[in-house]
C-alpha cells in the first residue's frame, strides 16, 4: 500500500494543459505542471503551464489547487519563499470549497465535480509544512503535518516529519509518539516498517541518553537496510550507534562502528567528533585531540550548526586541559565564546583555565589531574587514622521525566574515591535512586553512622525549597504540585538525622543547587508559598556542618563533559591536602569555585563544629 501511495502521489504532481484545437489545427503536444524539474530552463517552462492552468476557468477546481500546490513547489526550488507560501495558501483556500474522499485506486469511482481525492488534499498542507521547516518554523510545520494528517492518519510520510519537527524543537516524547505510529502502521498491514523510523528514533533515544533502546534501534534499521541492499552499509547508522555505544560506557565497541563510518566519510565532522570523545574517554589523548583538529576542520568547511562547532573546540580544549596545555585551552574555550557568547560548558572551561594559568607551574598540573580520577591517589602515604570514618555518597543523573543531569554519577565516584584514598572505611556510592531507594539507603546508612565518629553524606543530583524547607530530589520524582513535594521528595532534615549519631564530626555535602527544571511546570496549591531559586539556608545543631556546593539562592554549575562539577573538582583537590583544617579547606573550596565559575558560583557552609580540629588527612 505504501509503495502504490507512492506512486500516486508521483503521478498527480503531473496536470497536463490539454487546450482544444482549432478546426484543422495539429494536435500540440501535452504540456505537465509538474514540481519534478530541476534546470532553469524547465522550471520556467512548468511554471507557465501552471500559470496557464490556474487562469483557465474550464480547468476544474482539483487542477486549480494542484497548479497552486506545484506551482508553489516550484517557487521552494528557486528559493523564493514569499512566493511559496501565496501558492500554497492559494491552493488551501480553494481546497475548503471541496468535498475530500477517499481515494479508491485508478480503478476505482470517478472523481465528482466539487470533490478532491484525499492523498492530493493533505499533499498541500505536507507541501506547506515543508516550506515552515526550510524557513525553520517548526511549530507552524507541525500545525500543517497534523491538518494533514487529520485527513489521512496513516501517513507514514507525514508522520515521520511531523516527528523530525517535534525532535528539533526538543519535543522528544511527542516525536516518539509519531514515529511509533508510523512503525505500528507497516506492522498491522504485513508490510517491513521503513528503516529511516527505526533511524530516526534511536537518535532520539541517544539525545535522551536512553543508550540500550538507541542501540536496539539502530541495529533495526541497518537489519532493515541490510534486507533492502544487502551490499551497501548506512554508514550513518554505524556512526549513530557508536555514539551510543560511547554514551553507554562501551568504548571499544564504540570504536569498532566509528572506523567502520569514517573511511569515505573523513569529512563527516560528526563522526570524528564522536571518536575523539572515545579516545579520550580511554587515555588516548593526542589520538583524541587530532580527531577534534579534523571535526573543527571540517565544521567550518561543511553547513555544521554554531553549538556543533563551539561543541568541538570545547571537547578539544577540555583534553588540551588533561594534558596541562592551559593557553592551548584557554584558546579554544574562547574560539567557541565567540561562535555561541553564552555556551555555558566554553565558559566555566575557559574560568578554569584562567584560574589553571595563574597559578605556579607545579600547581598547574594538580588543577588537570583534579578533574580525572587519578587525581584522588595521594602523592605520600597518609598517617594512620583512630577514628571510625564513614560515608554515603548519592549521584542521581539519570530523572524520569526531566533531561538528565550529566555529572552527580561522575562527580560521585570521584569523591568515593577521594574518601576512601583519605582513610574513611565505609564509603557506600548509589546512583539513581528512587525515593524507596534514597530512603532505604539512608535508613541503612543510620546504622553506620552511629557506630562511627565521622558521618559524611554526599547527594548531588537535583534539589529544591519549598516553603523555607530543602528537599532532595529522587530519579522518580515527578512534582505536578507544590504539595506533592512531601510525597514525592526526601527532607534535608531526614539526612541531617541520618548523620545525628556520629560521635565527632557529622558533615552533609549538597550538591543539588542546579537549575530546577521541575520549578517551571509545576502548580502551586497555596497563594504565597515560595518555591526558592537553589536551596534555602538552614541552621544546623551544634557539631554538624552542612555544605552548599552554591549557597542560598544560588544555583551550581554542573561542569563540563567529561569532567567533574567545579565543585568537587575543588573540594577533591583539597581533601588531598595533608594538614588542612576542615573549615579552613572549606574557604579554599570556596576560593577556587568562585575563581572557576568568574564568581558565578560561591559554596558556603551552615553550622557550628566544636573547639577541636578535623581534618580529612594528616601527615
Amino acid at each position: 500500500m505504501a509503495n502504490f501511495t507512492a506512486a500516486l502521489k508521483h503521478t498527480i504532481f503531473f496536470v497536463a494543459l490539454i487546450l482544444a484545437p482549432s478546426a484543422g489545427a495539429q494536435t500540440k503536444p501535452k504540456r505537465y505542471c509538474s514540481p519534478e524539474v530541476y534546470t532553469a530552463e524547465s522550471i520556467d517552462a512548468s511554471m507557465k503551464v501552471c500559470d496557464e492552468i490556474v487562469a483557465d476557468p474550464r480547468q476544474p477546481v482539483s487542477e486549480k489547487i494542484q497548479a497552486y500546490q506545484n506551482r508553489g513547489e516550484l517557487f521552494l526550488r528557486k528559493k523564493e519563499y514569499s512566493s511559496s507560501l501565496q501558492n500554497f495558501n492559494q491552493a488551501i483556500a480553494l481546497l475548503g470549497t471541496q468535498k475530500i474522499v477517499p481515494f479508491r485506486g485508478f480503478g476505482g469511482p470517478a472523481l465528482k465535480a466539487g470533490s478532491i481525492h484525499d492523498i492530493p488534499a493533505s499533499s498541500v498542507y505536507s507541501n506547506r509544512a515543508r516550506l515552515f521547516e526550510r524557513r525553520k518554523e517548526y511549530s507552524r510545520a507541525i500545525e500543517d503535518y497534523t491538518k494533514a494528517l487529520q485527513i489521512r492518519p496513516d501517513d507514514q510520510g507525514n508522520l515521520y516529519s511531523r516527528a523530525k519537527s517535534h525532535e528539533i524543537l526538543g519535543q522528544y516524547d511527542r516525536a516518539l509518539e509519531d514515529l511509533e505510529k508510523s512503525i505500528a502502521v507497516a506492522v498491522s498491514s504485513s508490510q517491513d516498517p521503513y528503516s529511516r523510523d527505526f533511524s530516526a528514533r534511536g537518535e532520539i533515544y541517544l539525545k535522551k541518553k536512553e543508550y540500550d533502546k538507541a542501540i536496539r534501534d539502530f541495529d533495526k534499521a541497518l537489519e532493515l537496510d541490510a534486507k533492502a541492499s544487502p551490499n551497501s552499509v548506512d554508514k550513518s547508522l554505524l556512526a549513530s550507534r557508536g555514539a551510543a555505544y560511547l554514551g553507554k560506557g562501551d568504548t571499544d565497541r564504540a570504536l569498532q562502528d566509528l572506523d567502520k563510518a569514517i573511511p569515505g566519510n573523513e569529512i563527516r565532522s560528526r563522526y570524528r567528533n564522536s571518536r575523539g570523545l572515545a579516545y579520550r574517554k580511554k587515555g588516548e589523548i593526542d589520538r583524541a585531540i587530532a580527531e577534534f583538529d579534523e571535526a573543527i576542520k571540517y565544521a567550518f568547511a561543511s553547513d555544521y550548526s554554531d553549538d556543533d562547532r563551539a561543541e568541538y573546540f570545547v571537547n578539544r580544549a577540555e583534553a588540551l586541559g588533561e594534558k596541562g596545555e592551559w593557553l592551548k585551552a584557554l584558546e579554544d574555550h574562547q574560539s567557541a565564546l565567540t561562535i555561541s557568547s553564552s555556551f555555558s560548558r566554553a565558559i566555566s572551561g575557559r574560568n578554569a583555565a584562567r584560574l589553571a594559568l595563574s597559578r605556579p607551574a607545579p600547581a598547574i598540573a594538580a588543577a588537570g589531574a583534579a578533574e580525572t580520577l587519578a587525581a584522588t591517589t595521594p602523592a605520600k602515604p597518609i598517617t594512620a587514622i583512630n577514628e571510625r570514618r564513614v560515608a554515603l555518597v548519592i549521584g542521581n543523573s539519570a530523572y524520569d521525566t526531566v533531561a538528565a543531569l550529566p555529572n552527580p554519577r561522575r562527580d560521585a565516584e570521584t569523591l568515593a574515591q577521594a574518601l576512601r584514598a583519605a582513610g574513611f572505611q565505609t564509603v557506600q556510592v548509589a546512583a539513581d535512586l528512587s525515593r524507596d531507594k534514597l530512603a532505604r539507603a539512608l535508613q541503612s546508612f543510620a546504622a553506620e553512622a552511629d557506630k562511627a565518629d565521622w558521618a559524611v553524606v554526599y547527594f548531588a543530583g537535583h534539589g529544591i525549597e519549598i516553603g523555607g524547607v530543602n528537599y532532595l530530589l529522587p530519579v522518580d520524582v515527578r512534582l505536578k504540585s507544590d504539595r506533592d513535594v512531601a510525597l514525592e521528595a526526601v527532607a534535608l532534615d531526614q539526612v541531617l538525622v541520618t548523620v545525628a549519631g556520629a560521635r565527632k564530626l557529622r558533615l552533609v555535602v549538597l550538591d543539588a543547587c542546579r537549575d530546577n527544571p521541575f520549578v517551571a511546570k509545576m502548580t502551586r496549591s497555596v497563594a504565597g508559598r515560595s518555591v526558592g531559586r537553589g536551596l534555602a539556608s538552614i541552621e544546623p545543631e551544634g557539631g554538624t556542618l552542612v555544605a552548599f556546593a552554591a549557597k542560598h539562592g544560588q544555583t551550581a554549575l554542573d561542569g563540563s563533559q567529561g569532567a567533574n562539577s567545579p565543585f568537587v573538582a575543588a573540594f577533591v583537590r583539597h581533601m588531598q591536602s595533608p594538614n588542612v583544617e576542615i573549615s579552613k579547606m572549606f574557604r579554599l573550596v570556596r576560593d577556587d569555585v568562585l575563581a572557576a565559575t568568574g564568581k558565578q558560583q560561591e559554596p558556603f557552609t551552615y553550622g557550628s563544629l566544636p573547639g577541636q580540629d578535623f581534618f580529612f588527612r594528616v601527615q
